[in-house]
């Protein structure tokens, strides 16, 4: 079959959860299917690695929205007057002409039978598909948006930021419960993210969830660590991953350095802000690495991965990763929100300082502890999170020809036959 696959960005590298969830659905995808890829990119160095995806794509469409990766830092302007619009202000970042134009253009051009939207930010380009389609509209969930600014709001010092996240939590409530009833089918992430989903009145429309796809790579292998390295993913510019940073190093770290004065903190992620840089041109034992290519190799020297989560919505990402290498995890209850993880069991969680810190230390001395908590983790992967339990669920969703619990429409390929059939019977 053939499908129209939107996503924010282009998915390569993968330097956060959003796109290496967005990868490993499109790779899946493209074994059974034909795959026309539409996306914005940041910068126009990112066209260097379109040659990574074309193997899975049949047509790949970038569009340049330089706007994207700034995180509102460069255009203040622009987002107070967003702020001001009706609309949040995720939508109006990525409303662009250009892409509504090319998929005006491309819905004319080919017959799909499939129309994949990701983010919530992109459901604005429904609008560019006729009302009576001959193709089922699908949207992918990467977390409740409205949930996550809710989170922010509460934690939030700042009384501007609280107030912005606070509107922007309205506006983008009534939005997704307003715009995602045009879709034929919703995938969320987690039964817990599908629940929210449904909270909001989705009577007409499947939602279903789809695990994502984690292949099991035990690289992690338990060891008296002389200097054990606590390790931090997460992309830098996010908010809730910012969050977290600042309140390990600042709350946490110290405490852990107490019990293991030799141990050093990897942070790796893009987009360190300044103060970051700063702080760890002061600090020794606090290293950035950045975005790296191979991060198997960090995976199986890190004595423990921790996930200071205390905002946000959706799946964790490195969390997942790191139980796929085998890696121990200490995290907070918000942290393995809709994983079904299990605590002291395939994880240890913590929401105080203190006995965060305390949990940090004992994955990283006990190495029997550490042992359990490594092969639960990766038991837990492989019966929730593998490969061929995503296969399995993408093949009941894009094999049913069926548009959602709406009118029946034919799909693309049967239209396809029907002309083909009846030129031939003419001309016969």
């Amino acid at each position: 079959m053939k499908i129209l696959f939107l996503t924010q960005l282009l998915p390569w590298p993968t330097n956060h959860g959003g796109k290496f969830k967005t990868l490993q659905l499109l790779k899946n995808l493209a074994l059974e299917h034909r795959i026309y890829l539409a996306c914005f990119i940041s910068q126009k160095s990112d066209l260097e690695y379109l040659s990574e995806l074309k193997r899975y794509c049949r047509e790949i469409k970038v569009i340049l929205v330089p706007t994207t990766n700034s995180r509102y830092k460069e255009i203040p302007g622009q987002v107070m007057a967003w702020f001001f619009s009706l609309k949040p202000v995720i939508v109006c970042q990525y409303r662009n002409q250009a892409m509504a134009d090319y998929l005006k253009r491309l819905i004319n051009r080919e017959i799909f039978d499939f129309v994949y939207l990701e983010h919530l930010s992109l459901v604005q380009y429904a609008d560019c598909f006729p009302a009576s389609r001959n193709f089922k509209l699908v949207y992918g969930e990467h977390n409740i948006a409205w949930l996550s600014r809710w989170r922010l709001a509460k934690i939030s010092r700042n009384v501007f930021k609280k107030i912005f996240f606070l509107v922007e939590t309205v506006k983008l409530y009534f939005y997704e419960k307003r715009k995602l009833k045009v879709f034929d089918c919703c995938l969320a992430i987690s039964q817990f993210d599908r629940k929210r989903l449904m909270e909001l009145g989705l009577k007409n429309t499947e939602v279903k969830v789809l695990p994502t796809a984690f292949k099991i790579r035990p690289v992690w292998r338990p060891q008296n660590f002389r200097q054990p390295k606590i390790l931090f993913l997460g992309l830098l510019s996010w908010e809730p991953n910012r969050d977290g940073f600042w309140w390990f190093y600042r709350e946490i770290w110290p405490l852990v350095l107490e019990k293991l004065p030799q141990a050093v903190f990897w942070v790796i992620g893009d987009e360190a802000t300044t103060k970051m840089k700063e702080a760890a041109a002061e600090d020794s034992r606090l290293e950035l690495f950045g975005f790296v290519k191979n991060l198997t190799v960090y995976l199986a020297q890190s004595s423990v991965l921790v996930a200071p989560v205390r905002t946000g919505s959706g799946l964790r990402i490195k969390i997942l990763t790191a139980l796929a290498a085998g890696v121990p995890v200490v995290s907070t209850r918000l942290g393995i929100e809709g994983l079904g993880l299990k605590e002291n069991k395939t994880i240890l969680l913590a929401e105080e300082a203190e006995d965060f810190a305390e949990s940090v230390v004992r994955l990283a001395e006990d190495s029997c502890l550490a042992k359990e908590i490594s092969t639960n983790g990766i038991k837990f992967i492989n019966k929730n999170f593998n490969p061929a339990k995503q296969k399995e669920t993408l093949k009941r969703i894009f094999s049913e020809s069926r548009v959602g619990s709406k009118t029946r429409f034919r799909t693309g390929s049967e239209i396809g036959f029907e002309i083909k059939h009846k030129f031939r019977h003419k001309t016969a």
